[in-house]
């Protein structure tokens, strides 16, 4: 009732208020025209009754990118990844977080960064420690330690330089004395002596007179790398540096047919004969058939160291006739055999199936007739035999279908050998078949199976059953 109020107006009430009720939505305030009426919207609307929302993302005002979302009045960029501001407009920087690490310089880029790592670091932060001893730079097995960009190498005895790569010359400081040679080794030295010195280096002199090099009781002066033998004035009969050469005795060729004449002692000789002398300037030839050296007591011509002539009997050959002639050479055992050399004959060795004198004839292992129930087939050092039906075994000894039948009853059990067989019997039964029955106990009344009558009788007292009685 009370906005109808408001909504007439005039003296008369003759004049109705357009804004009454107000047509205008969304908060929008209405202005009274008189007759009409105009709405005044609020910021982010717009039409005749304020019921349009203006779409403020029409423009396109989110930059690089960005997804602008509509809101009443008003809008909001959703930035791309690398972007920020109200407009999307700034790049952002993603080296605000300071992701570099241990010192390295970040450099931005839209939507990413890169780190300039300083000297010792790697990795896309600079997080790792650069390893420089991976390379193994270090050389001749020396110890690499790494540190912070850098490495130090720890040299083995004898090696130097930042990698150890140059050998000391320990021959710098000249250690060899006396005019000895040095020769550099690593973390060592040798030298190489003069004649007349020794030592690591060379600093003693040696005493040549100490392996006693002057002999037959001369002195041995020692020098510098060498001696001087004194011979003992009167020694008669030695000369030379290291007075042992004596006077030479077999200066006059006393020796005889080309023997070596030797001084084995003083103021003495001994002729060495030439083969087929003797004596004591071998002029003696030696007669070398005196010693029969023949087979056979043949002739013999003696020669100078030698003889000739010797008629060797069949079956020998050699100088003397001492060589048996090998028969085997020929081959003549067959079939494997081993041949055995004789005087001008062999005999051969054969191996298990071959006989006769040459092993060439193969023995007949069937001729005895091994096989009992089968045929016999010859093999070498052995046969074989095919055995004839019901029959096996190495011989066809053995009978396969003897027990077949089940000959034994009563539970007895059957054992077969050649074309027999036997029955184990149990303790009641006995008889090739374990058909005869032995002793039986019956009470009061005793029952016979004979044949195929049946005998009932009764006893006053416990009877005994007659083993020989049959039962079926």
């Amino acid at each position: 009732m009370e906005n109808y109020f408001f909504s007439i107006l005039g003296k008369n009430c003759e004049i109705r208020n357009p804004c009454f009720p107000s047509p205008c939505t969304n908060g929008a305030t209405c202005q009274d025209l008189g007759s009409t009426f105009v709405c005044l919207c609020p910021p982010g609307f717009t039409g005749s009754d304020c019921s349009q929302n203006i779409d403020e993302c029409a423009s396109g005002p989110c930059l690089n990118g960005g997804t602008c979302v509509d809101l009443v009045a008003s809008f909001e960029c959703a930035c791309a990844a690398g972007w920020t501001g109200d407009l999307c407009e700034q790049d952002a920087d993603e080296c605000l977080s300071q992701p570099c690490l241990n010192g390295a310089t970040c450099n931005d880029f839209v939507n990413a960064y890169t780190c300039t790592c300083d000297a010792g670091w790697q990795g896309p932060n600079c997080e790792v420690d650069i390893n420089e001893c991976a390379s193994s730079p270090c050389l001749n097995s020396a110890v690499c330690q790494d540190f912070r960009n850098f490495f130090i190498c720890e040299c083995l005895s004898g090696y130097r330089g930042v990698l150890c790569e140059s050998n000391v010359d320990e021959c710098a400081s000249d250690p060899c004395t006396n005019g000895g040679f040095c020769i550099d080794g690593i973390d060592s030295f040798q030298c190489v002596c003069s004649v007349g010195y020794t030592g690591t280096t060379c600093t003693q002199e040696l005493d040549e007179c100490q392996s006693e090099p002057c002999v037959n009781g001369a002195t041995c002066i020692d020098q510098i790398a060498g001696y001087e033998c004194l011979c003992p004035l009167g020694f008669s009969g030695f000369t030379g540096p290291n007075c042992k050469v004596d006077i030479d005795e077999c200066v006059s060729n006393p020796c005889l047919n080309g023997a070596q004449c030797t001084e084995p002692e003083l103021n003495g000789y001994v002729c060495l004969c030439s083969p087929g002398f003797t004596g004591g300037h071998c002029e003696t030839n030696i007669d070398d058939c005196a010693a029969a050296p023949c087979a056979d007591y043949e002739n013999c011509t003696d020669l100078i160291n030698g003889y000739k002539y010797c008629t060797c009997t069949d079956g020998f050959s050699g100088e003397n006739c001492e060589t048996n002639l090998d028969d085997c050479n020929s081959d003549p055992c067959q079939n494997g055999a081993t041949c055995i050399d004789g005087i001008e004959s062999y005999a051969c060795q054969c191996v298990p199936g071959y006989t006769g004198t040459k092993c060439d004839v193969a023995i007949d292992e069937c001729q005895s007739n091994p096989c009992i129930n089968g045929t016999c087939i010859d093999l070498i050092n052995g046969f074989r035999c095919i055995c004839s039906p019901g029959f096996t075994g190495q011989k066809s000894n053995y009978s396969t279908y003897s027990c077949l039948s089940s000959p034994c009853e009563n539970s007895g059990v059957c054992s077969s050998s050649w074309n027999q067989y036997s029955c184990d019997c149990t303790e009641d039964y006995e008889g090739q078949n374990c058909t005869e029955g032995q002793y039986f106990l019956f009470s009061h009344w005793f029952f016979m199976h004979v044949s195929q009558f049946f005998c009932f009788v009764q006893f006053p007292h416990l009877l005994l059953m007659d083993r020989r009685v049959t039962l079926r």
